[in-house]
Protein backbone atom coordinates (compact mmCIF):
# COMPACT_ATOMS: atom_id res chain seq x y z
CA UNK A 1 0.00 0.00 0.00
CA UNK A 2 2.65 2.15 0.68
CA UNK A 3 4.42 1.54 -2.37
CA UNK A 4 1.88 2.20 -4.22
CA UNK A 5 1.03 5.66 -2.50
CA UNK A 6 4.92 6.42 -3.05
CA UNK A 7 4.18 5.49 -6.90
CA UNK A 8 1.71 7.73 -7.05
CA UNK A 9 3.49 10.44 -5.44
CA UNK A 10 6.18 9.79 -7.99
CA UNK A 11 3.98 10.33 -11.01
CA UNK A 12 2.28 13.21 -9.46
CA UNK A 13 5.70 15.10 -8.92
CA UNK A 14 6.70 14.08 -12.55
CA UNK A 15 3.62 15.51 -14.36
CA UNK A 16 3.96 18.16 -12.35
CA UNK A 17 7.35 18.95 -13.19
CA UNK A 18 7.18 18.04 -17.21
CA UNK A 19 3.68 20.73 -16.92
CA UNK A 20 6.04 23.17 -15.44
CA UNK A 21 8.81 22.82 -18.32
CA UNK A 22 6.34 22.39 -21.08
CA UNK A 23 4.72 25.56 -19.59
CA UNK A 24 8.18 27.37 -19.95
CA UNK A 25 8.54 25.97 -23.49
CA UNK A 26 5.23 27.49 -24.44
CA UNK A 27 6.01 30.63 -23.03
CA UNK A 28 9.61 30.89 -24.50
CA UNK A 29 8.17 30.51 -27.73
CA UNK A 30 4.98 32.87 -27.27
CA UNK A 31 8.14 35.24 -26.25
CA UNK A 32 9.86 34.46 -29.57
CA UNK A 33 6.65 34.82 -31.37
CA UNK A 34 5.33 38.15 -29.93
CA UNK A 35 9.02 39.83 -30.96
CA UNK A 36 9.07 38.83 -34.07
CA UNK A 37 5.30 39.75 -34.67
CA UNK A 38 6.77 43.00 -35.94
CA UNK A 39 9.49 42.18 -38.37
CA UNK A 40 9.32 41.18 -41.67
CA UNK A 41 10.91 37.89 -42.35
CA UNK A 42 13.85 37.43 -44.87
CA UNK A 43 11.38 36.68 -48.24
CA UNK A 44 9.79 40.18 -47.69
CA UNK A 45 13.08 41.87 -47.48
CA UNK A 46 14.16 39.71 -50.32
CA UNK A 47 11.34 40.52 -52.27
CA UNK A 48 11.51 44.33 -51.16
CA UNK A 49 14.72 44.43 -52.57
CA UNK A 50 13.74 42.60 -56.08
CA UNK A 51 10.31 45.02 -56.53
CA UNK A 52 13.46 48.36 -55.86
CA UNK A 53 15.71 46.84 -58.18
CA UNK A 54 12.96 45.72 -60.97
CA UNK A 55 9.81 47.24 -61.33
CA UNK A 56 10.95 50.16 -59.11
CA UNK A 57 14.69 51.12 -59.85
CA UNK A 58 16.44 54.60 -58.74
CA UNK A 59 13.29 54.86 -56.94
CA UNK A 60 10.77 55.44 -59.91
CA UNK A 61 8.19 52.73 -61.13
CA UNK A 62 8.66 51.43 -64.80
CA UNK A 63 6.77 49.70 -67.11
CA UNK A 64 7.57 45.83 -65.21
CA UNK A 65 4.72 44.30 -63.13
CA UNK A 66 4.18 41.65 -60.47
CA UNK A 67 2.08 38.81 -59.54
CA UNK A 68 2.40 37.51 -56.11
CA UNK A 69 0.67 34.15 -54.76
CA UNK A 70 -0.07 33.56 -50.50
CA UNK A 71 -1.93 30.54 -50.01
CA UNK A 72 -3.58 31.78 -46.92
CA UNK A 73 -5.64 35.58 -46.98
CA UNK A 74 -3.99 36.19 -43.34
CA UNK A 75 -0.53 35.86 -45.27
CA UNK A 76 -1.61 38.21 -47.82
CA UNK A 77 -2.97 40.66 -45.84
CA UNK A 78 0.24 40.92 -44.18
CA UNK A 79 2.36 40.49 -46.75
CA UNK A 80 0.87 43.62 -48.13
CA UNK A 81 1.07 45.59 -44.81
CA UNK A 82 5.10 44.74 -45.11
CA UNK A 83 5.49 45.64 -48.12
CA UNK A 84 3.72 48.77 -47.69
CA UNK A 85 5.55 50.02 -44.76
CA UNK A 86 9.21 48.65 -46.26
CA UNK A 87 8.27 50.53 -50.02
CA UNK A 88 6.47 53.71 -48.44
CA UNK A 89 8.66 56.23 -50.09
CA UNK A 90 7.93 54.70 -53.74
CA UNK A 91 4.16 55.49 -52.58
CA UNK A 92 2.89 52.03 -53.24
CA UNK A 93 -0.52 52.59 -52.03
CA UNK A 94 -2.28 52.68 -55.80
CA UNK A 95 0.46 50.38 -57.20
CA UNK A 96 -0.56 47.14 -54.36
CA UNK A 97 -4.18 45.79 -55.12
CA UNK A 98 -4.86 42.46 -53.51
CA UNK A 99 -7.50 39.68 -55.43
CA UNK A 100 -8.72 37.05 -52.91
CA UNK A 101 -11.51 35.08 -52.31
CA UNK A 102 -13.66 37.83 -50.59
CA UNK A 103 -12.85 40.53 -53.94
CA UNK A 104 -16.27 41.15 -55.40
CA UNK A 105 -17.09 39.91 -59.55
CA UNK A 106 -17.25 43.37 -60.41
CA UNK A 107 -13.70 44.28 -58.53
CA UNK A 108 -12.18 40.96 -60.20
CA UNK A 109 -12.97 41.98 -63.33
CA UNK A 110 -12.04 45.43 -62.92
CA UNK A 111 -8.15 44.15 -61.39
CA UNK A 112 -7.79 42.20 -64.11
CA UNK A 113 -8.52 44.97 -66.87
CA UNK A 114 -6.38 47.57 -65.13
CA UNK A 115 -3.37 44.80 -64.63
CA UNK A 116 -3.69 44.21 -68.42
CA UNK A 117 -3.79 47.51 -69.55
CA UNK A 118 -0.97 49.35 -70.35
CA UNK A 119 1.33 50.33 -67.78
CA UNK A 120 1.70 54.17 -68.95
CA UNK A 121 -2.14 54.46 -68.71
CA UNK A 122 -2.67 52.46 -65.10
CA UNK A 123 -0.55 52.85 -61.97
CA UNK A 124 -1.27 49.38 -61.02
CA UNK A 125 1.95 47.21 -61.00
CA UNK A 126 1.56 44.34 -57.91
CA UNK A 127 -1.36 42.05 -57.73
CA UNK A 128 -1.10 40.01 -54.08
CA UNK A 129 -3.44 37.06 -54.67
CA UNK A 130 -4.56 34.03 -53.12
CA UNK A 131 -5.81 30.91 -54.36
CA UNK A 132 -8.74 32.22 -55.43
CA UNK A 133 -6.74 33.62 -58.44
CA UNK A 134 -5.52 30.39 -59.74
CA UNK A 135 -7.86 29.88 -62.44
CA UNK A 136 -9.77 31.67 -64.85
CA UNK A 137 -7.99 35.55 -64.89
CA UNK A 138 -5.85 35.80 -67.32
CA UNK A 139 -2.79 37.97 -66.23
CA UNK A 140 0.20 37.30 -69.20
CA UNK A 141 -0.77 41.10 -71.09
CA UNK A 142 1.72 43.07 -69.59
CA UNK A 143 3.53 40.66 -66.71
CA UNK A 144 5.73 37.93 -67.14
CA UNK A 145 6.75 37.80 -63.42
CA UNK A 146 5.35 35.76 -60.25
CA UNK A 147 6.75 34.94 -56.65
CA UNK A 148 5.19 32.19 -54.75
CA UNK A 149 5.39 33.99 -51.25
CA UNK A 150 4.40 30.17 -50.21
CA UNK A 151 4.70 26.61 -52.10
CA UNK A 152 1.23 24.76 -52.19
CA UNK A 153 1.83 21.04 -51.76
CA UNK A 154 -0.13 19.63 -54.62
CA UNK A 155 2.11 20.25 -57.90
CA UNK A 156 -1.69 20.96 -59.64
CA UNK A 157 -1.90 24.14 -57.76
CA UNK A 158 1.71 25.11 -58.23
CA UNK A 159 0.70 24.80 -62.03
CA UNK A 160 -2.01 26.99 -61.86
CA UNK A 161 -0.30 29.49 -60.11
CA UNK A 162 2.24 29.89 -63.15
CA UNK A 163 -0.27 29.54 -65.54
CA UNK A 164 -2.26 33.12 -64.74
CA UNK A 165 1.61 34.56 -66.65
CA UNK A 166 2.86 30.92 -68.27
CA UNK A 167 -0.30 30.45 -71.11
CA UNK A 168 -0.57 31.58 -74.67
CA UNK A 169 -0.25 35.00 -76.01
CA UNK A 170 2.55 35.49 -73.02
CA UNK A 171 4.64 38.46 -75.64
CA UNK A 172 7.96 38.16 -73.56
CA UNK A 173 10.41 35.52 -74.32
CA UNK A 174 10.93 34.30 -71.00
CA UNK A 175 8.12 33.99 -67.90
CA UNK A 176 9.99 33.64 -64.44
CA UNK A 177 7.97 32.27 -61.60
CA UNK A 178 10.44 32.28 -58.20
CA UNK A 179 9.88 31.06 -54.85
CA UNK A 180 11.84 30.95 -51.57
CA UNK A 181 13.69 28.32 -49.68
CA UNK A 182 14.89 27.87 -46.60
CA UNK A 183 18.02 25.82 -46.30
CA UNK A 184 17.69 24.20 -42.95
CA UNK A 185 14.13 24.15 -42.79
CA UNK A 186 12.82 20.21 -43.78
CA UNK A 187 9.63 20.97 -45.33
CA UNK A 188 11.67 23.75 -47.84
CA UNK A 189 13.60 19.70 -48.26
CA UNK A 190 10.02 18.52 -49.42
CA UNK A 191 8.78 21.74 -51.35
CA UNK A 192 12.66 22.44 -53.49
CA UNK A 193 12.13 18.75 -54.80
CA UNK A 194 8.35 18.95 -55.35
CA UNK A 195 8.86 22.22 -57.53
CA UNK A 196 11.84 20.87 -59.18
CA UNK A 197 10.17 17.70 -60.37
CA UNK A 198 7.05 19.81 -61.51
CA UNK A 199 8.72 21.93 -63.28
CA UNK A 200 11.08 18.45 -64.97
CA UNK A 201 7.45 17.08 -65.95
CA UNK A 202 5.81 20.06 -67.10
CA UNK A 203 8.75 20.56 -69.85
CA UNK A 204 8.83 16.67 -70.52
CA UNK A 205 4.83 16.48 -71.01
CA UNK A 206 3.20 19.37 -71.70
CA UNK A 207 1.50 19.46 -67.91
CA UNK A 208 1.89 17.81 -64.69
CA UNK A 209 -1.96 16.27 -65.05
CA UNK A 210 -4.01 14.61 -62.36
CA UNK A 211 -2.39 11.74 -61.94
CA UNK A 212 1.14 12.87 -61.42
CA UNK A 213 -0.68 15.56 -58.56
CA UNK A 214 -2.52 12.48 -57.27
CA UNK A 215 0.28 10.18 -56.59
CA UNK A 216 2.68 13.19 -55.37
CA UNK A 217 -0.11 14.83 -53.04
CA UNK A 218 -0.80 10.87 -51.73
CA UNK A 219 3.44 10.99 -50.53
CA UNK A 220 2.75 13.71 -48.51
CA UNK A 221 -0.41 13.05 -46.77
CA UNK A 222 0.94 9.06 -46.38
CA UNK A 223 3.43 10.67 -43.73
CA UNK A 224 3.74 14.26 -43.41
CA UNK A 225 6.99 16.13 -43.58
CA UNK A 226 8.69 13.61 -40.80
CA UNK A 227 11.93 12.07 -42.97
CA UNK A 228 12.41 14.96 -45.29
CA UNK A 229 15.14 13.67 -46.91
CA UNK A 230 13.51 10.20 -47.49
CA UNK A 231 10.24 11.83 -48.39
CA UNK A 232 11.76 14.28 -51.29
CA UNK A 233 13.75 11.25 -52.75
CA UNK A 234 10.32 9.58 -52.59
CA UNK A 235 9.19 12.39 -54.76
CA UNK A 236 11.78 12.50 -57.13
CA UNK A 237 11.58 8.21 -57.34
CA UNK A 238 7.78 8.91 -58.49
CA UNK A 239 8.17 12.12 -60.67
CA UNK A 240 11.12 10.06 -62.38
CA UNK A 241 8.40 7.12 -63.48
CA UNK A 242 5.59 9.78 -64.11
CA UNK A 243 7.87 11.18 -66.46
CA UNK A 244 9.17 8.53 -68.63
CA UNK A 245 5.06 7.46 -69.07
CA UNK A 246 3.92 8.38 -72.32
CA UNK A 247 0.18 8.35 -72.91
CA UNK A 248 -3.32 9.02 -73.18
CA UNK A 249 -3.96 12.54 -71.90
CA UNK A 250 -0.53 13.05 -71.17
CA UNK A 251 1.33 13.49 -74.41
CA UNK A 252 3.64 16.67 -74.40
CA UNK A 253 1.17 19.46 -75.92
CA UNK A 254 2.88 22.06 -78.31
CA UNK A 255 4.18 25.28 -76.89
CA UNK A 256 5.38 28.53 -78.28
CA UNK A 257 8.70 28.56 -79.36
CA UNK A 258 9.73 31.35 -77.67
CA UNK A 259 8.34 31.24 -75.01
CA UNK A 260 10.55 29.84 -72.01
CA UNK A 261 9.50 29.16 -68.63
CA UNK A 262 12.00 29.00 -65.74
CA UNK A 263 10.80 28.07 -62.28
CA UNK A 264 14.24 29.86 -59.96
CA UNK A 265 14.72 28.89 -56.20
CA UNK A 266 15.28 32.16 -53.96
CA UNK A 267 17.66 30.84 -50.98
CA UNK A 268 16.40 32.57 -47.81
CA UNK A 269 19.13 32.92 -45.16
CA UNK A 270 17.58 33.37 -41.39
Amino acid sequence: MLQAEDDEASAAAATATASITDRAQVEAMLALARNAAGHPDARVLQLADWIRANPAPDGRWNQRRLVIFTQWEATRFWLQRRLLELLDDLTPDDRIAPFTGVTPPDRREDLKRRFNADPDEDKLRILLCTDAAREGINLQARCSDLFHFDLPWNPAVLEQRNGRIDRKLQPAPEVHCRYFVYAQRSEDVVLEALARKTELIREQLGSVGQVLADRLSDCLERHGIVTAATLAQEIEDEADDLSRWRGGEHRPTPRAPALVHRLQRLSVAT
